[in-house]
């Protein structure tokens, strides 16, 4: 017989020490299989409704019967925001620039998938070990693949935050994807780039874990205010076990 698994999560975001908006926003259904998180850009409101619009349209898919499988939904769903987006930004008096990193997970069975655009990111721990499993859609990630920048020399580039890929800043909305098979005790750890940026893969490796989401959540939190918070920050944790 094939072990069912139930979901539930723990989730926060906060607009940070510095801030004074917070344009990071989250989705947490549980009972659909479907989470995210979405960082805006374009400046103070507009970010704020960028990643509004995301997380908004994705939560419309609890409403929907699930007569396709849910990662075509939410492909489409992901594509028709981004028209969305693109069409206000085209059509705005003055002219906006809004956009939003996203990062989504969902599970159906035993299989998970993900899908980003940007550089909002998706790990997993299984068994004390992390992997990411999203790939930063940022112009240095670029340099390095391409070897024309080493890891070490990140944090000095002047262009370390400019992103590639996100939604609304393209008719072509590029996204990209990976998918597995879940087991029970796995963490999935979705996250904004104001927790990646002061976080490190390892810090967060053990902080994580599967019975305490909750206590992970607020000791992940701590951390980035105890190191000034400069950004919004949201983070989702989900974890699986035997029904």
């Amino acid at each position: 017989m094939v072990a069912q698994l139930t979901f539930r999560s723990a989730s926060r975001t906060h607009r940070g020490l510095v801030r004074e908006t917070n344009e990071d926003a989250l989705l947490a259904l549980d009972g659909q299989g479907l989470w995210a998180v979405s960082d805006g850009m374009g400046g103070h409101a507009a970010g704020e409704i960028a990643s509004g619009l995301v997380i908004d349209h994705l939560r419309a898919l609890e409403r929907e019967l699930p007569e396709r499988g849910l990662e075509v939904r939410a492909r489409e769903t992901l594509a028709e925001v981004n028209s969305h987006i693109c069409s206000c930004n085209e059509t705005a008096v003055p002219p906006t620039n809004m956009g939003a990193t996203v990062a989504v997970l969902g599970i159906e069975g035993l299989r998970y998938f993900c899908l980003w655009s940007g550089d909002s990111r998706i790990y997993r721990v299984r068994g004390g070990s992390i992997t990411q499993l999203s790939r930063d859609h940022l112009l240095v990630q670029t340099l390095i693949e391409t070897g024309m920048l080493s890891e070490a020399d990140v944090p000095r580039h002047p262009q370390r935050h400019v992103i590639t890929h996100a939604v609304g800043v393209s008719r072509n909305l590029w996204l990209e994807s990976c998918d597995g098979n879940t087991c029970e005790s796995d963490v999935f750890v979705l996250l904004t780039d104001g927790v990646s940026n002061l976080c490190s893969t390892a810090e967060i490796a053990e902080i994580v874990r599967p019975a305490s989401l909750e206590e992970s959540v607020e000791a992940l939190s701590e951390l980035c205010l105890s190191r000034g918070a400069p950004d919004n920050f949201s983070i989702v944790l989900v974890t699986s076990r035997c029904a």
